[in-house]
Formats: structure tokens, C-alpha cells, sequence
């Protein structure tokens, strides 16, 4: 038995949308093989843009992330599920991995190199 973060990703929060039927059924076939589930809806969650690498580097962890950040350490399996929007992933999906995939929880700078946190996760 593993425990699975799914992270959706679509930035409508109302549902309805294929990605969102995606997980759905992710998550019954995991549950009915005994995993243990986890979700995650980026939509619902309050997550301001970065604008500069000092914010990247420096700002303090948004409080609206310690459930996720929590989630993904104790997940042995993720699963993201996202639209393409314009050939890529939509900007308030790819603002909140930047958010959630800073230094100091996600990687660290070390001696010149970077050191990963979450290796093996």
C-alpha cells in the first residue's frame, strides 16, 4: 500500500472538465487497490505569482501551501493532472509549483551546486 498525492491542477474550481474526471477515476482505481489518497486542487488555494528571483529565493513559505508541502513529503507517488493551455500548462499551475518548489524545501543551494531536499520522493 502507497500513499498517492494527486494534484489537480486545472484552474477552474468549479470541475466538470476532463482533467478532473481524470483524477477522479485515478483515485477510485488507487483506493480500490488499497492505496491511501491524497488531493490536492490548486484551484481552491490563494497563491500569489512571484515576481522577482529575490521573492523566489527570500519571501517567507505561503501559509496556503504547509497542507501541500505536508502532502507531498508524505506521498511515495504523485500524479498531476493539468490542461495544456497554449501549448503549455496553465500560469496559476505552474505559479503554484514555483511556490511549492522553493529553495530550502524543495532544493537548496550548496557550495556552488544545488542540493536536492525531496530526492527519492
Amino acid at each position: 500500500m502507497a500513499t498517492i498525492l494527486i494534484i489537480q491542477g486545472h484552474p477552474d474550481p468549479g470541475g466538470g472538465h476532463l482533467c478532473h474526471a481524470l483524477a477522479d477515476a485515478y483515485a477510485a482505481g488507487a483506493q480500490a487497490a488499497g492505496h491511501v489518497v491524497l488531493r490536492l486542487d490548486v484551484a481552491r488555494l490563494d497563491i500569489p505569482l512571484l515576481h522577482s528571483q529575490h521573492d523566489f529565493l527570500h519571501a517567507p513559505p505561503l501559509h496556503a501551501l504547509a497542507s501541500a508541502r505536508a502532502a507531498l513529503v508524505e506521498a511515495e507517488h504523485v500524479a498531476l493532472f493539468f490542461p495544456l493551455w497554449l501549448g503549455g500548462m496553465p500560469a496559476v499551475f505552474k505559479g503554484f509549483l514555483e511556490q511549492l518548489l522553493r529553495p530550502g524545501f524543495a532544493f537548496d543551494y550548496v557550495n556552488g551546486g544545488t542540493r536536492m531536499l525531496l530526492q527519492g520522493r
